[in-house]
């Protein structure tokens, strides 16, 4: 739980924050999601309503912790690139977010 706020508050490296808490779970799971979405679409939902709700999560403990490194260090382009790519997974759940509303709006 205390790893979960240092997280959250950007306390932990920009490294860390950003492969191991953003990158890496989103690929393992986009994999999952992959594999199981062939047995049953309400699982396929499941899946990307709790990946969504995960990504809001890592994209704003990334972001702070990019804000962090930029403020400490001399390459703030390692910050700004994390953010860059903070703002394109947000991207990508709004994208999910509007494709899981398609059908209930119509």
């Amino acid at each position: 739980m205390k790893k979960l706020k240092q997280f959250y508050d950007g306390k932990l490296s920009l490294a860390q924050s950003f492969w191991m808490w953003l990158v890496l779970p989103n690929v393992a799971f986009k994999l999952i999601t992959t594999l199981l979405a062939q047995l049953n679409l309400i699982i396929f939902y499941l899946l990307i309503i709790l990946i969504n709700i995960y990504l809001i999560f890592a994209i704003i403990g990334a972001w702070k912790s990019a804000t962090n490194y930029i403020n400490k260090k001399k390459k703030t382009y390692w910050g700004w690139l994390a953010k860059i790519s903070a703002i394109a997974y947000a991207s990508e759940v709004l994208m999910y977010t509007y494709m899981l509303l398609i059908p209930v709006l119509r």
